[in-house]
């Protein structure tokens, strides 16, 4: 059974909102001729969206109930809420429409440097260990999105591409593209991390609200010290169900 791990507060609730507005609105403005249909455990979306977009309150780990079948299906920052991967997948499979896609977007929680700026004892490494401890101990895998590409293959899609995408964890590449990217780093952490900390760190970790406080204010500080070139690979995956055409093999 999925469950919302992080606590509802307004920080969280900022964070879902700021999510919302460029997943779903963004895609439901571009795209007027599209159905668009948002799930989410929470229910934490803006009352003032497009005609063509409605919201659902649901647990897409447990059996789906769908009444329709799509023709894209789109996973995005669930990271952290799903315990059960292959079930997703598997289940998005059996709602696609032949021919199909499914859409994957999230962060391997996995921080890397590759010049040796940041320093093996700050406390942004330490964030890391410590929320991977306790999300295991809790059951939701933050480095699973790796493995999705495999998962999806195994369940029948076909055409699968996974593409890594360099996230900064701030503005501190040279390069005007990833610079832009490092830019949103800090808008969704700095909201995000306490409250992405506090059900791992004071139910699995026994720390309390108070410690948790204290070291994510550290954790916020590394997350803007341009000196620490550091990045998580943030995954772009797609696949294809059978069917409805010809497959990207055939075509080529």
């Amino acid at each position: 059974m999925a469950e919302y791990v992080l606590p509802m507060d307004e920080e969280e609730k900022d964070r879902l909102d700021f999510q919302t507005r460029l997943a779903w609105l963004s895609l439901a403005d571009e795209h007027p001729e599209t159905q668009v249909l948002g799930v989410d455990l929470a229910a934490v979306q803006p009352m003032f969206v497009p005609p063509n977009l409605q919201f659902e309150v649901d647990d897409l780990e447990k059996d789906w109930n769908f009444t329709h079948k799509f023709d894209c299906i789109h996973s995005q920052l669930v990271i952290g809420a799903f315990q059960d991967w292959p079930r997703f997948i598997k289940q998005s499979l059996q709602f696609l429409e032949p021919g199909g896609y499914l859409e994957v977007h999230d962060i391997d929680f996995v921080i890397k440097c590759d010049d040796g700026t940041l320093p093996d004892d700050s406390d942004l490494i330490r964030w890391h260990t410590l929320m991977h401890e306790g999300a295991s101990a809790a059951g939701f895998p933050l480095d699973a999105i790796s493995k999705v590409p495999q998962m999806m293959r195994d369940a029948g899609f076909e055409d699968v591409v996974a593409i890594p995408v360099k996230w900064p964890i701030n503005t501190w590449p040279k390069d005007r593209h990833h610079k832009e990217i490092g830019q949103w780093a800090p808008e969704n952490f700095s909201w995000g991390c306490q409250s992405m900390s506090l059900a791992f760190f004071t139910r699995a970790l026994g720390w309390s609200t108070e410690e948790v406080t204290v070291f994510t204010a550290k954790v916020k500080k590394d997350l803007r010290t341009r000196k620490y070139h550091a990045y998580w690979n943030f995954w772009i995956i797609y696949g294809r169900k059978p069917g409805g055409g010809q497959s990207q093999a055939d075509r080529s």
